[in-house]
């Protein structure tokens, strides 16, 4: 029969990328999120916002990235196939010690839609986030309940369940959908050297708190060679979901792993995503 569906071809898979101060990841943060960020600042240092669980804007959630996938492997080349609607589901950053921060996107999308001739790319020039920092006196990494702590590993991975879905009044084929809200989990691992104490409190409020399911605020903060370049993520309430059992390798610092899960509060989003950088106006 005439009148049954084909069906639809898609894309999905991963972008993997060396995070900087900079660059193209605000778009697709916009795009997971749903929304736009506010700019600020009159030089040299401006802000870029988002505000993680505000809802989507209508604006945003009726556009898609289109991404060139060349396929020549070199520049001018006639092999590049564009692939449109592009819309992300999920960054997990990690963030390493002595080495670079990363992020794997996780992308869905139409199918290749057209042929062109190869861009030439455009590099961003801006530092990567990094630890240890170049910045004389950084600020602390992870900051737990008002306490600051020394952190070894952290990740933090941001989801959004869009869908692409058919929709049948505007017959107009595949449309990003939300098919439910916004998760935010990670975890980071911190020196508890005076846990095992008779009088530590580090390890052991960790532990209390996961008893009595406590909420506590948690801020990630990264800091470039001068006060211009900055990353900070700032979740109000979070929930620490495992036993957070202190533990020790070899002659190293007793350390504890938090794994978490962020919450966001009647009236309130789960936090925000401030990057500092000498761009007035990023990616969108």
């Amino acid at each position: 029969s005439s009148d049954v569906s084909k069906g639809f071809r898609s894309v999905e898979g991963n972008i993997d990328f060396d995070v900087r101060y900079g660059g193209g990841w605000l778009m697709f943060l916009g795009h997971l999120l749903g929304q736009g960020k506010t700019d600020a600042g009159s030089g040299p240092d401006y802000t870029h916002t988002f505000a993680l669980g505000a809802d989507p804007s209508s604006a945003q959630t009726a556009k898609g990235i289109a991404i060139c996938a060349d396929r020549d492997g070199t520049e001018g080349g006639t092999k590049s196939w564009v692939y449109s609607g592009i819309r992300p589901t999920s960054m997990n950053f990690t963030f390493n010690q002595n080495g670079l921060t990363t992020c794997s996107a996780t992308v869905i999308g139409k199918a290749q839609e057209s042929m062109i001739s190869s861009p030439t790319p455009t590099y961003s020039t801006i530092a990567y986030i990094k630890s240890p920092s170049d910045k004389a006196s950084p600020t602390s990494f992870c900051a737990y309940g008002g306490a600051d702590y020394v952190c070894k590993s952290g990740s933090l991975n941001i989801a959004v369940p869009w869908e692409l879905r058919r929709d049948v009044q505007a017959q107009n084929g595949l449309v990003p959908s939300l098919s439910g809200q916004l998760e935010i989990t990670g975890s980071v691992e911190v020196e508890t050297p005076n846990s095992i104490d008779s009088g530590g409190v580090e390890g052991n409020a960790f532990s209390q708190n996961y008893q009595d399911q406590t909420l506590s605020a948690l801020i990630l903060s990264m800091n470039g060679a001068d006060a211009n370049h900055n990353l900070a993520i700032t979740l109000s309430k979070i929930l620490i979901t495992a036993d957070p059992t202190p533990h020790a390798s070899g002659p190293e610092l007793q350390t504890t792993s938090l794994s978490f899960k962020a919450f966001g509060q009647v009236g309130a989003d789960e936090g925000s995503l401030v990057l500092t950088n000498t761009e007035a106006t990023s990616w969108s």
